[in-house]
C-alpha cells in the first residue's frame, strides 16, 4: 500500500474518532498488511494495537462501527490495569 493510502485512511480514522467526541485517542502507527490496516490507538501512556479489516472502510458507518468496538476494548484494557493498579497498592 502507497504512503499516501495509508494517509488517507489515518485521516479517516481521526475524523471518525472526532466525531465521536473522542479526542483524546490518537492514532499512532499505520501499514497494512493481508488485507487489514494495522493501526495503533493511543490514550495517554496507553497503546492498543488493532487490525481493521480493510473491508470495513467501504462506508463511513462501517468504520464508525469497526473504531467504535475498538475503543471500547482500548477502554476495558485501561480499565483492568488500572484496577491492578490500585490492587497492588492497597
Amino acid at each position: 500500500m502507497k504512503p499516501r493510502e495509508l494517509e488517507a485512511y489515518r485521516k479517516l480514522l481521526e475524523d471518525v474518532i472526532s466525531s465521536l467526541g473522542r479526542e483524546e485517542i490518537a492514532i499512532g502507527e499505520t501499514s497494512e498488511a493481508d488485507g487489514k490496516l494495522q493501526v495503533s490507538l493511543i490514550k495517554g501512556h496507553h497503546a492498543y494495537h488493532a487490525e481493521m479489516p480493510l473491508a470495513a472502510f467501504a462506508e463511513r458507518r462501517q468504520v464508525k462501527a469497526a473504531l467504535n468496538a475498538l475503543l471500547v476494548k482500548l477502554n476495558k484494557i485501561i480499565e483492568q490495569e488500572r484496577a491492578d493498579t490500585i490492587r497492588r497498592v492497597a
